[in-house]
């Protein structure tokens, strides 16, 4: 209760200052906007290419290679330390997109296409923190009584992509537990959140990529 307390404190405060810093840009004054430093050009592009990259290389590589050839355990044991690191790293990056962004645009009085461009680092940005701090915990859990329970069974030291054989064994210790089928259903539901919050959070970097490059006068 308490851990979860102090999670609601972290993201409640992390929120607001998003909030107060998307509020006090929208207030622009209307004047003339300079130029962003190179350093803040800098900073900005490294943040943002930085984090698509890890969203790309996790999501789409690094998972898939690691589900086809280490076994069940194995992988969930890689992915309970990968994954929060994946997350903490890629909301720090894009906090720093997102208040750089701000930085950049701080005299504007916002159209619509900055609008959809905070708005869309605003999203990755809390779609990541969500995951972090509420889903991956449950995620985790779950997994956890999943594995004692099939330790006891004797399942989880292959690789599962590659064995039908221990498929169907996942299957028939669903069919035969209800404690361990329930675990499994609950496991499933809350990791197609994470996978939902994950894939936003990627769709709407590449949205304010795609208006960045349409903006961009070179290569």
């Amino acid at each position: 209760m308490a851990a979860d307390r102090a999670r609601l404190v972290v993201f409640t405060c992390l929120v607001t200052c998003l909030v107060t810093c998307v509020s006090a840009a929208f207030g622009g004054d209307g004047e003339e906007p300079s130029s962003p430093g190179t350093f803040i050009k800098f900073l900005h592009l490294t943040a943002i290419s930085s984090h698509v990259g890890m969203q790309i290389w996790v999501s789409f590589v690094s998972a898939f290679l690691l589900l086809k050839i280490t076994p069940r355990h194995t992988f969930s044991h890689i992915q309970g330390y990968m994954l929060p690191a994946y997350l903490g790293l890629g909301s720090a990056l894009e906090a720093v997109a997102l208040a750089t962004f701000i930085y950049a645009h701080n005299s504007w009085v916002w159209d619509w296409s900055v609008k959809v461009q905070v708005s869309a680092l605003a999203v990755s940005l809390v779609f990541a923190l969500v995951d972090l701090v509420y889903v991956i915990p449950v995620n985790k859990e779950l997994i956890d009584r999943m594995k004692k329970i099939e330790r006891d069974n004797d399942i989880g030291s292959v690789v599962v992509a590659t064995s039908s054989a221990e498929r169907e064994r996942i299957s028939e210790l669903r069919a035969r537990d209800v404690t361990y089928a329930g675990t499994y259903k609950r496991f499933v539901k809350w990791h197609l959140l994470s996978s939902l919050l994950n894939i936003t959070g990627i769709a709407a970097n590449l949205l304010y990529l795609f208006y960045m490059a349409s903006r961009s006068q070179s290569l």
